[in-house]
């Protein structure tokens, strides 16, 4: 009587641990999307001090706060920074569901401080994400610095 509760016992099992595995990598997946995400896009924006990319890659509700023109303006006048000379310091937090709700997409954030030197001045970079339909989205990226203020 004990032996046909073995094989079930053992799929519920190996079961438990394929979905467990699963969520674990979907966690994964979304945090590396998320880091390259960042780091790609800011290496290249504030480089080149085009918003292109930030705007591709732009959550609508981004655009509804400020749009195109806004950016094209602003980084325009952060180009008073000079070029980049480091980007470091980083710090993040991810807001990600629960294993048990790995396929849910659509309820993840993410939140990104860096502190970068250029050659006239420094600045700290926020950024905010949002994940919809496994993708991440910029919803705020904003490059703070005493230089702007001057």
């Amino acid at each position: 009587m004990r032996h046909r509760f073995i094989y079930p016992t053992i799929v519920a099992l190996l079961l438990g641990i394929v979905a467990t595995a699963a969520a674990i990598k979907s966690h994964n997946d979304a945090r590396l999307a998320a880091n390259t995400l960042v780091t790609d896009v800011s290496q290249t924006v504030l480089v080149n001090w085009d918003p292109d990319l930030i705007l591709k890659n732009a959550h609508a509700s981004l655009l509804e706060v400020s749009d195109a023109n806004f950016y094209q303006t602003y980084f325009n006048a952060l180009r008073r920074l000079g070029t980049l000379e480091t980007l470091d310091e980083a710090s993040f937090t991810l807001d990600l569901p629960p294993f048990w709700k790995f396929w849910d997409t659509n309820a993840s954030t993410a939140s990104y401080t860096l502190k970068a030197t250029f050659s006239e001045g420094d600045a700290n970079i926020t950024i905010r994400l949002l994940r919809e339909d496994g993708r991440w989205w910029f919803t705020e990226y904003l490059v703070l610095t005493a230089l702007m203020a001057a």
